[in-house]
């Protein structure tokens, strides 16, 4: 389960919310067309960037945590 770590979905999310926002401001730039199917394909990513970024986070978090004590 190694390719699950919280450090590598981070990443991932990171790089997912990055092409969001690139890709919408190619359109603007107008270096890449603006299609209906392209900017529902960008918010995807992006929503799927966050919830994989915050999916890490939380487990990175509950690893560090379960690896002290609590008191």
């Amino acid at each position: 389960m190694r390719q699950f770590a919280p450090k590598n979905l981070f990443i991932i999310g990171g790089i997912l919310v990055g092409l969001g926002f690139i890709v919408p401001f190619l359109m603007v730039m107008k270096v890449v067309p603006m299609w209906l199917w392209l900017e529902m394909i960008v918010a995807l990513l992006q929503i799927f960037g966050l919830v994989l970024g915050i999916v890490g986070s939380v487990m990175y978090v509950k690893e560090k945590r379960d690896g002290k004590d609590k008191y």
